[in-house]
């Protein structure tokens, strides 16, 4: 029977192949309204397929021609094979028929008999007839019997299979029967519902065995007086629920109502071709799967089939035309299977959207190029197409081409040029096309000889024109390579607007891609691709307004380059930017702004190539990868994708005709879209879990670790044991909504341990746990699909982790009782051991009592001694709290005052000042001294309680009582103190002033003698001399110190400030003290560049300051060493001017006194330096008198750096 079946399929196939011309010439349509997609996610490989199953969990199961069984979950594929040496495989690798049981078990028919999938090993159980007859067990269909079995179609004749007992009823042809199967080669079964079973035959038409018999009725297809064999060839069969039966045979398809006559029979127009499936989507509509015509579907009001086959000027057409399997999934998705190409999926939820193929493929041009750059109005319901071929005139009512102006170097009037960049119908006027090579004017378009009028603009750039806008009447406005143009169509005139870098007010950018002139006589352009933003141009004065991206302003545009404008019916003005769309603000004061749409959850980041809105005021924006319908008012996204139907790479041609519907061009076409009619699938996808992995190994298999139990198969567990050791598992998960997989979303979680749902997209569709605490779980997950439809059951698995034995109850329990054993065990012990301690405790407490009693009678005698010393004190001690309220005060303290003690207790101690003086104390104690030392000292007026006021020297400390900050204040009367010093200073001042005159002539007379005057000394009195004028200078500079010192602190010192530079500062410095060096062996150097700078300070005291800081450090150096003077600044505006010597250094015991008056490091009438011990002293007071400060710190290389920091001015000039 096998070679007869070859035999008769060879001698078929010439003829066969005759036809298909002629049926495509028939049936075939360029302008498919259906998109096609190629299933590129099941790998390189294009299956060859003849069964296809979607299950009740939502898999999709793919039978292959030669490749085994695939299961596939929108992202990845499962495959199973046969293998000779795994019995649990499949029996074959061909797969013929899929079926699914009432139980939710899947059934395999192959060419080697039938399997059964057990879900939960991932393996298979295999099933042949008892009889071992071959072509029994080339199984074709499988039909449910209604009950608990199920039919079989094979190549040996009718089975039925009952799963429960596994046996085979076989129902075959029997030569001395005539009530037995015509024949045993069967393709196809159909089930009514009484039970009887229709069976197609090859090549005796169809059978049926009536329910509960052995006996079947015989109908041959063809006509007697027509006889046509190959219509007793059935190759697939539908039973609707109407009665009617379908019957696909070798050459067609034949109608029949099983409830009429056998005469009533009627072959349905279709394609000469076999018919491999017949299949009723979920919407009752019936498709056929043919052999070489493609795929039909049945239009039940115009009583015929529509044909989808494969085109070669469409990449979205079928890709074969020999269809073996269709399969409507209940996302909406059609899968169509094929024997060469593999499976081809479109969306039959999508509506609203038309693909057009405007120009089709003919001998003299097989691959026409249907790239749609620019559509214009055509009137009448044509529209005007522009490609890189010409411009033509396209009829939507009947897709078909009317015109088509093609570029001609040999006739006069045609198309300028091929290269057709935009177009413009005026109203009741001319068709404008911008070509490559100029602007064409078309007055004609009915006739379809064209005579096009060629304006040209004087250069190779402007002859590019872009896009033709209309502006004022009789005017159009054009963007060309170069620049924007103002044409006059009643004048011809034109005139340009260029780019010109040195005219701010010129156009931003040479090239011109896109223009507006919006419902206020607005002019706007941009360019897509050279940038420079959006411009707006006043008419009256010729110049524009430049709005740019500003990384620094949110307000700005969010981009320079600018591919497409639009106004809205509201007046709106929209910029479809490089990275999304922008709403052109205009506020009452006249200024422009920019509100942008580019959060993910609006438009995002997606270049806008062109924007039309629809009659309910909605905004259409074509992008590279789709369209966006954008609702302004209410916020409303959505999104439509190559899924929905329509075109790809939308290049931003775009129009509104008069009935609302909107056209997009595409490199492959273009979309027509009846916005009214637009509806996508909001069916909310099914979820399963596709893996379940213990430390990467995956349960799928049946053989767990030890530890791991698993309920249910890995697709549909139930429960999930493991034991802690292995309680690091990954579930993996599965929308199985086919629409947009990679744009399905998830949300799971693990009760008893994620607080909230984990939301991740489609490529993190798993979950990893790790280490978790013994316990009852429950992983959760739902999914919402491509349009945000969440799931409307959420798919579960309990998950158990057993506790170890430590961690049982019963083990805690026995814990418990031990531990309390051992408790109590221990109560007893130290029961007995406290009452043996307790005499020996009693003892020792008495001991201890004596002894406290001892010890607080010495603290009672040390308080009263510690009172009597205060009380005895010669100064005031107050003791006060942290609010300075007075706690105590000793007698001297009451004396001093003249205040009783119960009347001063709770006194504020500013009472006891001339001025309050607490903000000044709160200063003091907060200070880094304070903190350092514990103490500090001041002086004060203070009042007495008479108001007589005394100079007083106040110590202050504090301490803590009970925790709370409290404060000792020692005060000591000095107003005695002070007057002797005013004595004594005034002494000084006189001595020195009586001591300055007779010195100053001793010192002259010195010097006229030691210089040689009175003629010349012998060398002994000239070196007497010459000591005797060194000391003379030596007493000459004490005196001066000491009247600084005695002006300084009687505060007479006066300064004469002065903003001066400092080069001229410290050039004086260096002159004035360069010799002074010399003497020493030392020179003095600038060691850094003298900042630009002016100092405000008096020139006199500052050279003393400088003065005394060079000659120490000339003094201290060693000869022939550098006395360096560098300067600094620094960020607070200050100047610092640092004296570095490389001398011995100064201790750290003399750092601390080194500017307290007469503090020598060597104080002894021996030391080697002479001086006086004041020098440093006035030179800090008379630098902090000029705003500035004074300091030193070790040189690291050896010496000493002392330095003077003053704020620091500009020079004025």
């Amino acid at each position: 029977m096998l070679k007869k079946s070859y035999w008769y399929f060879s001698r078929c196939g010439l003829a066969t192949l005759v036809l298909v011309c002629f049926c495509y010439s028939v049936y075939a349509s360029t302008n498919s309204e259906l998109r096609f997609q190629r299933l590129t996610a099941l790998g390189a490989e294009q299956l060859s397929t003849l069964s296809l199953l979607q299950d009740r969990q939502g898999f999709i199961w793919i039978g292959t021609n030669n490749a085994g069984l695939y299961r596939f979950d929108g992202y990845q594929t499962e495959k199973f094979q046969s293998s000779a040496t795994d019995s649990t495989s499949l029996p074959h690798d061909r797969i013929s028929a899929l079926y699914e049981d009432g139980d939710g078990q899947i059934w395999v028919g192959t060419q080697n008999g039938l399997a059964k999938f057990n879900a939960e090993t991932n393996n298979f159980t295999r099933y042949f007839p008892s009889s071992g007859a071959a072509n029994q067990r080339i199984i074709k269909s499988i039909m449910s019997d209604g009950k608990s079995g199920f039919w079989i179609a094979s190549w040996g004749g009718l089975q039925h299979f009952d799963p429960v007992q596994a046996k085979f009823t076989l129902y075959a042809h029997e030569p001395a029967r005539s009530d037995s199967l015509a024949t045993n080669d069967l393709n196809a079964i159909a089930v009514d519902t009484k039970g009887g079973v229709w069976a197609g035959t090859w090549p005796a038409g169809i059978d049926y065995l009536e329910p509960g018999t052995d006996r079947f009725r015989h109908f041959r297809i063809d006509d007697e007086k027509q006889p046509d064999s190959k219509l007793n060839i059935v190759r697939s069969m539908y039973l609707d629920a109407q009665g009617m039966l379908w019957i696909g045979t070798e050459n067609g398809i034949v109608l029949w109502h099983t409830a009429s006559d056998w005469s009533t029979r009627r072959r349905v127009d279709t394609p000469a071709s076999r018919v491999n499936h017949i299949y009723a989507d979920r919407h009752g509509v019936v498709w056929a799967a043919t052999l070489s015509a493609g795929l039909l579907r049945w239009d039940a009001s115009a009583k015929k089939f529509k044909q989808f086959v494969k085109q070669a000027i469409d990449p979205y057409s079928l890709p074969s035309d020999d269809v073996r399997a269709i399969l409507h999934d209940r996302g909406g998705m059609l899968w169509v299977a094929s024997l060469t190409d593999g499976i081809a999926i479109t969306n039959l939820n999508s509506k609203g959207f038309r693909r057009i193929i405007p120009f089709d493929a003919d001998a003299q041009n097989p691959r026409p190029n249907n790239a749609i750059g620019r559509i214009a109005s055509g009137g009448d319901g044509r529209i005007w197409l522009a490609n890189n071929n010409g411009v033509a005139l396209f009829d939507v009512a009947t897709s078909k081409v009317l015109k088509h102006f093609r570029a001609n170097k040999n006739q006069v009037g045609a198309l300028s040029n091929d290269l057709v960049y935009s177009i413009h119908k005026q109203t009741n006027g001319p068709l404008w096309v911008g070509t490559s090579v100029g602007l064409n004017r078309l007055d004609d378009t009915s006739g379809r000889d064209a005579k096009f009028k060629v304006i040209h603009f004087g250069s190779i750039a402007d002859d590019y024109i872009n896009t033709i806008a209309a502006g004022d009447e009789g005017v159009l406005w054009l963007g060309t390579g170069n620049s924007l143009i103002r044409y006059d169509i009643r004048s011809g005139g034109h005139h340009k607007y260029l780019s010109d870098p040195a005219d701010p007010d010129s156009r931003s950018a040479k090239g011109t891609t896109t223009i507006l002139q919006d419902s206020r006589g607005r002019l706007w352009a941009g360019s897509e691709w050279v940038g420079g933003g959006l411009d707006l141009l006043d008419q009256k004065t010729g110049k524009f307004t430049h709005f740019r991206h500003n990384p620094a302003d949110a307000a700005s545009i969010s981009a320079d380059n600018i591919s497409s404008l639009h106004e809205d019916v509201k007046g709106r003005i929209w910029v479809g930017a490089s990275n999304g769309l922008n709403q052109i603000i205009t506020s009452q004061d006249g200024r422009t702004s920019f509100r942008h749409f580019l959060d993910k959850d609006s438009i995002g980041p997606a270049k806008i190539v062109a924007i039309e809105s629809d009659l309910q005021g909605k905004l259409w924006l074509s992008t590279v990868d789709g369209l966006i319908c954008f609702d302004p008012d209410g916020g409303m996204v959505k999104r439509y994708s190559a899924s929905d139907g329509i075109s790809d790479s939308f290049s931003g041609a775009s129009y509104r005709d008069a009935h609302g519907v909107l056209y997009f061009g595409g490199t492959k076409g273009m979309t027509a879209i009846e916005p009214s009619a637009v509806r996508s699938s909001s069916i909310p996808p099914q979820l399963a879990i596709t893996n379940i992995t213990v430390f990467n190994r995956s349960l799928k298999y049946g053989m767990p670790p030890t530890g791991v139990r698993l309920s249910g198969p890995v697709t549909a567990p139930k429960e999930l044991v493991i034991t802690q050791q292995e309680s690091v598992f990954s579930i993996e998960f599965a929308a199985l909504h086919f629409t947009n997989p990679s744009l399905n979303r998830y949300a799971y979680r693990l009760e008893g341990f994620d607080r909230d749902w984990v939301e991740v997209d489609a490529e993190r569709r798993s979950a990893t746990y790790t280490n978790l605490n013994p316990g009852d779980y429950v992983f959760q997950v739902k999914a919402a699909n491509d349009l945000g439809v969440w799931s409307d059951r959420v798919a579960s698995v309990k998950i158990a982790i057993p506790p170890r034995y430590w961690q049982t109850t019963w083990f805690r329990w026995l814990m418990l009782l031990l531990t309390a054993a051992i408790l109590f065990g221990i109560y007893r012990w130290r029961v007995a051991h406290l009452t043996r301690d307790q005499a020996r405790l009693e003892s020792l407490v008495a001991e201890r009592l004596q002894e406290l009693v001892a010890q607080q009678q010495v603290n009672r005698d040390n308080a009263e001694r510690m009172q009597a010393i205060l009380q005895n004190a010669a100064d005031a001690i107050l003791t006060t709290d942290k609010y300075w309220k007075i706690e105590s005060c000793n007698r001297a303290g009451l004396a001093l005052f003249g205040w009783q003690l119960d009347a001063i207790k709770g006194m504020p101690f500013a009472r006891l000042c001339a001025e309050d003086v607490s903000e000044q104390l709160q200063e003091r104690i907060a200070s880094e001294d304070f903190a350092k030392k514990g103490h500090c000292e001041m002086e004060l007026q203070q009042v007495r309680a008479d108001g007589s006021l005394f100079l007083a020297e106040l110590s202050l400390s504090g301490f803590a009582d009970a925790g709370e900050r409290k404060f000792i204040l020692i005060v000591r009367d000095i107003t005695e103190q002070k007057r002797v010093e005013r004595m004594k200073t005034q002494f000084v001042s006189t001595v020195s002033h009586e001591l300055r005159t007779p010195l100053t002539a001793i010192r002259g007379g010195l010097g006229l003698m030691v210089g040689g005057v009175a003629g010349e000394l012998p060398v002994a009195a000239a070196k007497l001399g010459q000591i005797a004028l060194n000391n003379a200078e030596r007493l000459g500079r004490l005196i001066n110190d000491l009247l600084d010192m005695q002006k300084i602190e009687a505060n007479m010192m006066d300064f004469n400030f002065q903003k001066l530079p400092l080069a001229g500062l410290i050039a004086d410095v260096l002159e004035s003290n360069q010799a002074f060096a010399q003497r020493l062996g030392v020179s003095l150097l600038i060691d850094s560049d003298i900042p630009n700078y002016a100092l405000r300070v008096d020139p006199d005291r500052f050279a003393q300051v400088m003065a005394n800081l060079l000659s120490n450090a000339c003094k201290y150096s060693p000869q022939a060493e550098h006395v360096r003077i560098r300067l600094l600044t620094n960020k607070e505006g200050h100047v610092r001017i640092e004296v570095i010597d490389r001398g011995p250094g100064i201790s750290a015991s003399f750092s601390e006194r080194i500017f307290q008056k007469f503090s020598q490091e060597d104080a002894s009438d021996t030391r080697a330096k002479d001086g006086t011990g004041l020098g440093l002293t006035i030179a800090k007071e008379l630098v902090e008198r000029m705003d500035g400060k004074i300091g030193f710190y070790p040189n690291p290389l050896g010496g000493t750096i002392f330095f003077v920091e003053f704020p620091m001015f500009s020079v004025v000039m």
